[in-house]
Order: C-alpha cells, then structure tokens, then sequence
C-alpha cells in the first residue's frame, strides 16, 4: 500500500452514484488513510463527494463557483 495523503477525483459529468460506487470502494481500500479532494461538480465529482461523506473519509472540496451556481447542476441520486 501506498502513503498517499490526498486523492483528487474528476471525471465525467454524467456519471451517477451508481455507475461508480465499486471504483470509489476501491480508491478507499487503496488509499485508507488519504483525503479526497473534489470541487462537487455534477457527475464523477459530486459522486466522490457523496461517498466521501457517507463513509467518513477527509473531504476538501474546492468550489469554483457561487454555491447557488453548483449546486443548480446537482442531479438527483
């Protein structure tokens, strides 16, 4: 295993949940220790940032925009 502190996730934005939760499951178990980094973007991003969430692991997340702007781009689940 290897000593990473942080862990950026990105990626599409018409990714679901769903689509990803196995791949976010692996990140966790190679990285147990790590912070997420993600900007909550619709998608891949947003996903990471649920999950995060949901299991307690370190989370910064970087928005680059207002909140009512982000958050507008939110789906649900």
């Amino acid at each position: 295993m290897v000593d990473v502190k942080m862990v950026a996730l990105m990626g599409n934005r018409d990714v679901r949940y769903s689509d990803i939760k196995e791949k976010l499951d692996t990140v966790r178990e190679l990285y147990p220790d790590a912070m997420w980094i993600s900007n909550g973007e619709a998608g891949t991003c947003l996903a990471a940032t649920k999950f995060a969430m949901l299991n307690n692991i370190p989370l910064f997340m970087w928005i680059p925009f207002p909140p009512v702007i982000i958050t507008s781009k939110w789906l649900n689940g």
